[in-house]
């Protein structure tokens, strides 16, 4: 029986040995898989079409679930989703310290955020991007970040998603 192994182009592949131990690493710039072999398997690598097939010694009966589960471990490496937010406003600064975003936006407080699985990026002094794998966890983030200083309609400063357009509201007119 055979399994394949397909690797995405905007990934990597390595094959390590260490001991008697073999391990395949799937990787790119932000997130890795490492799958553990048994010694039994003899590995194959195609370089046509970046992918690793795997000869098993004995036959399996779920070959293809096995080949299904690996599939969408791999996609996982491979597509993400993305959030941008983009904020306006005199003295607004975000400062990233190791796995921390503190928020300064004119509070009294200083708002920071802690993630795990995330990738956060500062791409431009007012400009954030958030990746991860599910867009339900993306949403959830922005909207509680947003939620941190919200667009002040009277002057057209606080935090916004990248593509949501912001009407200004004319103040006051006195006679």
């Amino acid at each position: 029986m055979y399994i394949n192994i397909i690797a995405n182009c905007n990934s990597s592949t390595n094959i390590l040995k260490k001991d008697e131990k073999t391990f395949i690493v799937i990787f790119n710039e932000f997130f890795y898989i490492k799958y553990h072999l048994n010694k039994n398997y003899l590995i194959f690598y195609n370089k046509n079409n970046n992918s690793i097939i795997l000869k098993l010694p004995t036959y399996t009966y779920k070959i293809n679930k096995l080949n299904q589960n690996i599939l969408n471990y791999n996609k996982v490496i491979n597509f993400h989703f993305l959030g941008k937010i983009k904020f306006i406003g005199k003295s607004y600064k975000i400062k990233k310290k190791a796995n921390v975003f503190f928020f300064y936006f004119n509070k009294s407080h200083v708002e920071f955020i802690f993630w795990k699985n995330f990738f956060f990026k500062k791409v431009k002094k007012n400009k954030i991007i958030l990746k991860h794998i599910s867009l339900k966890n993306i949403k959830y983030l922005k909207n509680f970040i947003i939620k941190i200083r919200p667009i002040n309609i009277f002057n057209k400063r606080g935090l916004r998603n990248k593509r949501s357009t912001i009407y200004k509201k004319i103040g006051k007119k006195t006679a």
